[in-house]
């Protein structure tokens, strides 16, 4: 079995059909947060450890599954 994450907008959501919306297990809605968080350098900052932490276990994954 393969998981797949895909991060889709409610009006493309919208658009598949009812049929294949039974395939989805986990539906998450978040509000964007590109207004809120504007010109807020703490939420920056921790957006930026986030993504680098998130990547050396993406590829700390990778490598240990691939050697």
């Amino acid at each position: 079995m393969i998981n797949l994450f895909i991060k889709i907008t409610e009006e493309q959501f919208a658009q598949v059909p009812q049929e294949f919306r039974q395939y989805f297990d986990v539906l998450k809605a978040e509000p964007d947060d590109d207004e809120l968080f504007e010109g807020d350098e703490h939420y920056r900052k921790l957006v930026s450890a986030y993504r680098k932490a998130s990547k050396e276990l993406r590829d700390y994954k990778f490598d240990k599954r691939h050697k």
